[in-house]
């Protein structure tokens, strides 16, 4: 099972990092990540220093101000092999068994 994340971002630097360091935690069944910012270049700085040593596959990539524009543009960048997509906000957090329930549940109904 292969699976994307698309984290629309902007002005948020510590909370996406925050994101960001909770998922390198759970990588067991997401292959890659696609930051989409908005920000100005300072955020861009901010985020790019902070990301290094995460052992993750991310993509950060500059974008306009807008939702629906940042996800679209989050699209075009999957790996085309991926089976699933997952977008999340970048001042979400999980609860420690967020991420085997939802691998279980999608293996479970995996059709």
């Amino acid at each position: 099972m292969k699976l994307s994340i698309i984290i629309p971002t902007k002005d948020r630097p510590k909370r996406l990092i925050k994101l960001i360091k909770q998922l390198e935690k759970n990588k067991f069944f997401f292959n890659e990540i696609i930051i989409i910012d908005s920000s100005n270049g300072l955020n861009n700085k901010y985020i790019k220093e902070k990301l290094i040593g995460i052992n993750l596959d991310i993509k950060l990539i500059k974008s306009k101000p807008s939702i629906a524009y940042q996800r679209n543009l989050g699209i075009r960048k999957v790996k085309k092999d991926n089976d699933y997509l997952m977008f999340l906000d970048d001042d979400i957090s999980f609860n420690n068994s967020s991420f085997k329930n939802m691998e279980k549940f999608i293996r479970k109904n995996d059709y």
